[in-house]
């Protein structure tokens, strides 16, 4: 199963541990004024998110998998990798790198990640908690 996983829009929470700011829809109001998804606001972005994780020390859990929760980050899994149950962080990293594609122009791999702001934001939670939380990857919960 794994330590569960809710992005919400003002907290992120893993497992029992306290609540992870900013959540996702106040990262990406700061991050991506305007309504888009820009390589500035994505570095800013992980620049927060990376902050946030550090300063909660060891999160539960870790080396194990995370359950997603929510319904918001299912379809942003299933996006990412259709028909699949899990992700690990090298299919999250792809994604990621198509976001961050987008973010420079490339119409194609807009196609390939949901770019809105509130996905934007949602993956780059993802990404640093596998890397910094020392996850070994995503599950639907």
């Amino acid at each position: 199963m794994g330590t569960p996983l809710r992005l919400e829009p003002r907290a992120t929470r893993v497992g029992d541990a306290p609540a992870l700011t900013p959540g996702y829809a106040v990262l990406a109001a700061h991050n991506f004024p305007g309504g888009r998804v820009t390589a500035l606001g994505i570095e800013r972005a992980i620049e927060h998110v990376e902050e946030a994780i550090m300063a909660a020390g060891p999160l539960p859990g870790a080396g194990g998998p995370l359950a997603l929760q929510d319904m918001a980050v299912a379809s942003l899994f299933e996006a990412i990798a259709p028909g699949q149950a899990t992700l690990d962080l090298d299919a999250v990293e792809r994604a990621f790198s198509a976001l961050a594609d987008h973010a420079q122009g490339s119409v194609v791999a807009g196609r390939q990640v949901p770019t809105d702001i509130a996905s934007a934001a949602r993956l780059v939670w993802l990404r640093e908690l596998l890397h910094h939380g020392r996850y070994s990857g995503l599950s639907l919960g």
